[in-house]
């Protein structure tokens, strides 16, 4: 059986995870979740890369929004598959895309009215994403999975959840594929949370992995110690409450804001803070805390002593929950400092928005954020400094003070993620770390190879890897004998020139600046004779096992060298000069986004791809052509070209060949 997997989400950024797994005929996601980063919102609006219809089933590993939004979007376009979660999972997912429904549905009403305003059109169509019905379509396609029950998708096909901290109901995923010796167990952690975590049980590690997909949110650092938590909140409610001012806590409303109300529970208890008003302000949030009430098994131990001397971890006097809008406006009209808690968590969207209007230009008042802010978000713009942000289509300046607690994190931290994958029994074949910022991915998986012996990379969007199902372990990697110095292209800056000085002398390590081939497997060594014009020869790189042989050319502009650990690696995706096998779709796609060169010697001919769009007749379909020395063939073309491809090879003939 062939497995494939392809990186349709949180790969080169957090949000909108979502994984494509094709095996003995049928597809399956892990996730469909909404894009959040402002630079990448445009990828929701995209057609799904393989046709609803044609999705078998979904795998669900929690119920935020970056994992689970796109169902809506995928349920009314056609998918009549089932969707597996836990049961916790699926009442919050539930809540969650609801609100999000109406949230697109309010959104774009609003934004209707500012562009008529203005007399403007924005980038994106003036209507919801999805509505609340579109969201309220999703509950009978779900089906509730107990932890560590199998759960069988197809012949051959069969799924296990296992508990995952983060959030109530959060499960990692183990895919089990194939049948007898060349049965292979894939592993998607799915977020995970740290250990000692408020209400939740720890996170439970699967027993063992042929392939791993682990998330690198925290990657690259460590979460303050969470015993000192209780200290730094009430240090900042109390300096709040001298200034005068409210205290903003934007706040997700699965699973922060019950944490953060389980510790004012605690403080309030121990007289360590004024007695002010709480408000959430969140009618998600407090129907996510009633979940909570439905699934104490899911508690802790020190949770469930809580529950059986009567007192619920989150609920204390002064709590006041704001359901409707009246009762939210008015928060803003009352007199003395209060304590507001609202969503969104990263300022995207709600009611936070508003309390942030009210409360940026004023000094006395802090901004406290304890959650995550990924990069190109409003939050993060304000956590990073920012003078004034753009609010509600204006500027507004930032006077609050603004303030950070990280040991409320829901997400392990780069220590916890290395106990979890060192729990693994045997090592694994491999490791795909994704959920990341760039950085912070790269940095992550140079931990897992340096601190656990794994083998480790970080694949790009739309990348597809096709994994290895031969019995026994993977075959040794071929070495060249070759030891001929691979020189730049003519033009090359000094910075550019590859990092490796011969096929034989392949580091160890790779760098973590650019993705396999990671090995050089030469049809003849790179040389100053022979090159193409685009000043290398016409070398073929053999590629990881784990990714699949494709042949690829060493290809790029005059003005930057190309190849691994150049300062110009990505842009080595180009078509074969060699007739060999095709590469894969997501290196298609990234060839054909990418702006090198694509040619090659002069006495030889050259290949290029054409894209046929499923659903396409021939006369649509776009075609990426040209002749020697050409500069078009890898450039422009849309992204949605690249998904449900099929390929065909056009062979055009060089200059030289027809002079013959």
């Amino acid at each position: 059986m062939e497995i494939r997997l392809t990186f349709l989400g949180a790969a080169g950024n957090v949000t909108g995870s979502r994984y494509l797994v094709e095996a003995g005929g049928r597809r399956v996601y892990v996730d469909c979740g909404l894009f959040q980063e402002w630079r990448f919102k445009a990828r929701n609006w995209q057609p799904d890369p393989v046709a609803p219809a044609a999705v078998d089933a979904v795998l669900l590993t929690h119920g935020h929004l970056d994992h689970c939004g796109l169902l809506p979007k995928l349920v009314r376009d056609g998918f009549a598959g089932r969707i597996h979660c836990t049961a916790a999972t699926a009442d919050i997912a539930m809540i969650v895309m609801e609100d999000a429904g109406t949230i697109q549905e309010e959104d774009a009403r609003n934004k209707r009215k500012r562009h008529a305003r203005e007399g403007r059109r924005g980038p994106h169509p003036e209507e919801p994403l999805f509505t609340r019905r579109d969201a309220l379509a999703v509950r009978k396609r779900l089906a509730k999975a107990p932890l560590g029950a199998p759960v069988r998708l197809a012949p051959g096909i069969e799924a296990e959840f296992t508990g995952a901290g983060h959030i109530l109901g959060a499960a990692s995923v183990i895919l089990r594929l194939g049948e007898g010796g060349s049965r292979r167990t894939l592993v998607f952690s799915g977020d995970l949370g740290p250990w000692d975590m408020p209400i939740l049980e720890d996170p439970q590690p699967p027993a063992g992995a042929d392939y791993l997909v682990i998330e690198s949110t925290y990657g690259d650092r460590d979460h303050d110690p969470p015993r000192g938590v209780p200290e730094a909140l009430a240090r900042v409610v109390s300096e709040t409450a001298e200034a005068g001012g409210n205290l903003v806590i934007p706040s997700f409303s699965v699973e922060r804001t019950q944490d953060l109300l389980y510790h004012l529970n605690l403080l309030h208890a121990a007289g360590r803070v004024p007695d002010l008003p709480v408000f959430v302000d969140s009618p998600m949030a407090i129907k996510v805390t009633e979940v909570f009430a439905r699934h104490p098994e899911l508690f802790d131990e020190e949770a469930r002593a809580l529950l059986a001397e009567g007192r619920h971890p989150c609920d204390f006097p002064g709590l006041r929950l704001c359901r409707t809008r009246e009762e939210s406006q008015a928060i803003n009209f009352r007199q003395g400092p209060a304590i507001i808690v609202a969503g969104s968590g990263m300022c995207t969207s709600g009611r936070i928005k508003h309390h942030l209007e009210h409360n940026l230009g004023r000094p006395e008042s802090t901004v406290l954020f304890i959650g995550y802010q990924t990069s190109g978000t409003l939050g993060r713009d304000i956590l990073d400094g920012a003078a004034e942000v753009r609010l509600f289509g204006a500027m507004r300046p930032v006077r609050a003070r603004v303030a950070e607690i990280h040991g409320f994190s829901a997400h392990a931290g780069r220590g916890e993620l290395l106990r979890w994958a060192r729990a693994l029994r045997e090592k694994p074949r491999h490791v795909f770390v994704t959920h990341g910022e760039p950085e912070t991915a790269a940095a992550f998986a140079e931990s897992l190879r340096r601190e656990c012996g794994y083998e480790a990379s970080v694949p790009a969007y739309l990348d597809t890897v096709t994994l290895d199902c031969s019995r026994g372990r993977p075959p040794p990697r071929r070495r060249t004998t070759c030891t001929t110095t691979a020189t730049a292209s003519p033009g090359a800056t000094a910075a550019a020139k590859p990092s490796w000085p011969s096929c034989s002398a392949r580091p160890t390590t790779r760098p973590p600046a650019w993705r396999p081939p990671s090995r050089c497997c030469t049809t003849r060594c790179p040389t100053t004779s022979g090159r193409d014009s685009t000043g290398w020869s016409t070398a073929r790189w053999w590629s990881d096992p784990t990714r699949g042989r494709w042949p690829a050319r060493c290809c790029a502009g005059p003005t930057a060298c190309a190849g691994p650990g150049c300062a110009a690696a990505r842009r080595w995706w180009c078509p074969t000069s060699t007739p060999s096998r095709a590469t894969s779709p997501a290196t298609r796609a990234r060839a054909a986004r990418s702006s090198c060169r694509c040619a090659a010697p002069a006495a030889t001919s050259w290949r290029c791809w054409t894209w046929i769009p499923s659903g396409r007749t021939p006369s649509a379909r776009p075609t990426a052509r040209g002749s020697n020395g050409s500069s078009r063939c890898c450039s422009d073309l849309p992204v949605p070209y690249f998904t449900n491809i099929s390929l065909r090879l056009v062979t055009e003939p060089s200059a030289a060949s027809r002079a013959r």
